[in-house]
């Protein structure tokens, strides 16, 4: 039997896999993020403090301490808000909303009328709408490459 930690590291470290260590895209709302943790969004995420301590400092950023914090983030600010048991699609709601947001997730979940398939679509669509407003149709090809790897991740054939 796998354990919710063990199920907690698998989902977290296939998330760092889709979002990259850094991006600062100008074009992106979200602005500067590191792990997909947005310092506009979440300014007082511990990490942001680490960098700017280590930039000023001259300090070596130590990139496991800096991964642990971004984990301990998203254990607490999303992960805890879904019940994840390894092979339950739960795992697939929570990496859909660190990207698109809880809340925007949750109408998704509830449009799909908790079917796997209906949700995938849900989520192209609701990718395709938002790449409408200011410069996102930039991004839409990622997202919908997003959505096909957490797909492919989730029926255990991860590419």
């Amino acid at each position: 039997m796998i354990e919710k930690e063990d199920v907690f590291n698998n989902v977290v470290d296939f998330l760092f896999k889709l979002e990259g260590f850094y991006s600062n895209d100008l074009d992106d709302i979200g602005g500067e993020t590191v792990y997909g943790i947005s310092k506009k969004y979440h300014p007082e995420w511990e990490g942001w403090k680490y960098l700017k301590e280590c930039k000023e400092k001259g300090w070596t950023v130590d990139m496991e301490r800096l991964k642990g914090m971004a984990k301990r983030f998203y254990y607490e600010n999303y992960y805890k808000d879904y019940v994840i048991e390894s092979g339950n699609w739960n795992e697939v709601r929570f990496l859909c909303a660190v990207n698109i947001g809880k809340n925007a997730e949750k109408r998704i979940y509830e449009k799909s009328g908790k079917s796997f398939f209906d949700y995938i679509v849900n989520m192209v669509d609701y990718y395709i709408k938002i790449s409408y407003k200011g410069k996102n149709i930039k991004f839409l090809r990622g997202w919908i490459r997003r959505i096909i790897k957490i797909y492919w991740w989730m029926r255990g054939k991860e590419k």
